[in-house]
This record gives structure tokens, C-alpha cells and sequence, in this order.
């Protein structure tokens, strides 16, 4: 006679512990205007200046100017 086997099944129910939301590394932006960008807008004050040579540090100082107050930093 064959024998009877009774096939149960076993729900296993797992806690498991609220994970801590993962955050994200903080950079800190610095608004200060790099090098390049105060480069790129001498470079755009020389061109509309007629190209003229010779008033390069007038149009670095101007672009380190105009870019500085588009961001709010102050000069220091």
C-alpha cells in the first residue's frame, strides 16, 4: 500500500529593520566665478572692444567684475 505524505507549506515572514534613508555626499558649490569662465568673458569684452590689444587687464578685471555680481560674491 502506498503510503500518504501530507505536503505542508511554511510561510516565512521576515522583519527586517527600517533602513535609514541614504543620502547623498554634500558638495558645496562655490559660486565664485573660475578662471575659465572669467577668461572666457575677457575674451568676449576684447572682441567687443574692437579687438584692440593692450587693455587686457582692464577687460580680466571687468569680466572678474561683471561676474561676480551676477552670482552675488563679493570681491575681496
Amino acid at each position: 500500500m502506498p503510503t500518504s505524505t501530507k505536503s505542508t507549506t511554511t510561510t516565512v515572514t521576515r522583519t527586517t529593520r527600517a533602513r535609514k534613508p541614504r543620502t547623498e555626499p554634500v558638495t558645496t558649490v562655490h559660486p565664485t566665478p573660475t578662471h575659465d569662465d572669467i577668461a572666457t568673458r575677457a575674451y568676449e569684452l576684447f572682441l567687443g572692444d574692437g579687438a584692440r590689444h593692450g587693455r587686457d587687464l582692464e577687460h580680466w578685471l571687468r569680466a572678474e567684475l561683471e561676474l561676480r555680481e551676477r552670482v552675488g560674491v563679493s570681491g575681496s
